[in-house]
């Protein structure tokens, strides 16, 4: 099962994978890096720390999980999210709040008060790197479905899918631009 440590983030199983490092562009509609290196990324909004992964097991599991996502979600993958579009970030906020914060922050950045010993650490929406590694789809999917091998539990059956929706909505504003 894939439990959420969800969206935009550090989530994935220790399962071997044949993508490398440096993601490749996929197409329209995708967030992923084109030819890049993990060291040559930088987290935060400024820019100016190396990216904490570089040459960890933790980019192994992000394409890990970003394979099994092309896989479950074929061609929908790359293509947008219905329903985005009339999510509402405002709604977002409040069930952030109530399902979200105490693992990613108040603020977004994976350092909530239960987030200490997480081993995946929950994701930093924050980061530029992690916010563009899987696609909107694949980020809603995991909201929905969890990701194994993480503390991020399934809210398929605990929110509507428009809920899912207004968190991911909410989320996307961490990076600062809109998931629509």
């Amino acid at each position: 099962m894939w439990i959420a440590a969800w969206l935009l983030g550090c989530t994935g199983t220790p399962v071997e994978s044949s993508t490398p490092e440096g993601a490749h562009e996929h197409g329209p509609g995708t967030h992923e890096h084109a030819e890049a290196k993990p060291e040559e990324h930088v987290h935060g909004e400024g820019g100016d720390h190396a990216h904490h992964h570089a040459g960890s097991d933790h980019m192994a599991l992000m394409a890990a999980t970003r394979d099994k996502l092309r896989t479950t979600l074929g061609e929908a993958y790359d293509q947008p999210v219905a329903g985005l579009a009339e999510a509402k970030a405002d709604a977002g906020k409040v069930l952030y709040g109530e399902n979200c914060a105490s693992c990613h922050g108040d603020d977004g950045t994976g350092k909530g008060a239960a987030s200490a010993g997480l081993n995946p650490p929950p994701a930093d929406f924050t980061d530029a790197f992690h916010a563009r590694y899987y696609s909107d789809a694949g980020r809603v999917w995991l909201i929905q479905h969890g990701s194994e091998g993480t503390a991020m539990p399934a809210f398929e059956g605990k929110l509507s899918q428009a809920q899912v929706l207004d968190v991911y909505a909410y989320v996307a504003a961490f990076r600062g631009e809109s998931a629509k």
